[in-house]
């Protein structure tokens, strides 16, 4: 029987990176995803896919190209985000925009992408197994993390 497919974005570095190397360590087939793939890390058992969460092209692509490579998406890992340490009154609408854009909106790409798959599959809505990383419950952010809280709570 094949392994089960891992699809984890934002596993260049950081949880993701901690997530990739974890479940390809415990024989899962993991496809990890990075904007640029030249700075993705070698991790062994790890495939990387280029992807941009904040761009529907490179989402619909790098969902392709796992479902093409490996057939099949068993775990949606959505990892994608960043953020902005500082006060709300330091931070341009701009940067707060593509923010949301890459911790709310990403989610809000990626998982249409791949849930699809993962339905025909076999898959019940309520069976599918997608993560979001996120920051731990409660008002823990302090005046310089608060536009970090912001978009990753309603994921």
């Amino acid at each position: 029987m094949a392994p089960p497919v891992v699809f984890i974005t934002r596993a260049s570095s950081g949880i993701g990176r901690a997530t990739a190397k974890l479940v390809a360590k415990n024989s899962y087939r993991v496809f990890g995803t990075s904007r640029r793939l030249e700075a993705a890390p070698s991790l062994p058992g790890v495939e990387f896919v280029a992807l941009d969460v904040r761009d529907d092209a490179s989402v619909e692509a790098a969902v392709a190209k796992v479902l093409d490579k490996a057939g099949r998406i068993d775990v949606l890992v959505n990892n994608a985000g960043y953020t902005i340490l500082g006060a709300i009154e330091e931070t341009s609408p701009a940067e707060a925009l593509a923010l949301f854009d890459t911790n709310v909106f990403g989610v809000l790409r990626v998982s249409p992408a791949a849930l699809p798959a993962m339905r025909r599959q076999g898959a019940r809505p309520h069976r599918q197994h997608q993560f979001r990383t996120r920051l731990p419950p409660g008002p823990v952010h302090g005046p310089i993390r608060q536009l970090q809280a912001c978009p990753r709570r309603p994921v």
